[in-house]
């Protein structure tokens, strides 16, 4: 994998469908043609300003006393009881992946694409499909 982008454009193997499938090679594939772009310029800068705060905030933790990490464990221990007892159970969040369900619509009104890879997206963006997540659409 690029050295450069090691921590960013992160890839991720472990979505339905995706077993099996080389990390390594997808992200060189990947960083191999964004180089240039505006996105991959960005995502250096990204990359190095993390680095930075990185190495700042170890410099922070490096120089703390056993007294000062006892006393931040206990204000941390205080928050947690209060937020634990303001806490409130009466809202529910739901977030639905809607890539499956855009093409299991496509492949209703097109049933020969049932047997065939699908793509999901539009000209900005698009978000592979494989075959296999057709094992995960509920019917």
């Amino acid at each position: 994998m690029s050295g450069d982008l090691e921590g960013c454009c992160r890839y991720s193997t472990s979505k339905a469908g995706m077993e099996g499938l080389d990390k390594a090679t997808i992200m060189n594939i990947i960083l191999e043609n964004s180089k240039g772009s505006k996105f991959y310029e960005n995502e250096l800068r990204r990359e190095k300003a993390l680095r930075q705060q990185i190495e700042q905030k170890l410099k922070v933790i490096k120089s703390l006393t056993p007294a000062m990490l006892k006393s931040g464990e206990l204000e941390a221990d205080h928050i947690l009881k209060d937020l634990g007892q303001k806490r409130r159970f009466s809202r529910i969040i739901v977030h639905v992946d809607m890539d499956a369900f855009y093409a299991a619509v496509e492949i209703r009104d097109q049933p020969e694409l049932r047997h065939h890879p699908v793509a999901v997206g539009s000209n900005s963006m698009l978000v592979r499909f494989r075959k296999d997540y057709l094992l995960y659409i509920v019917w």
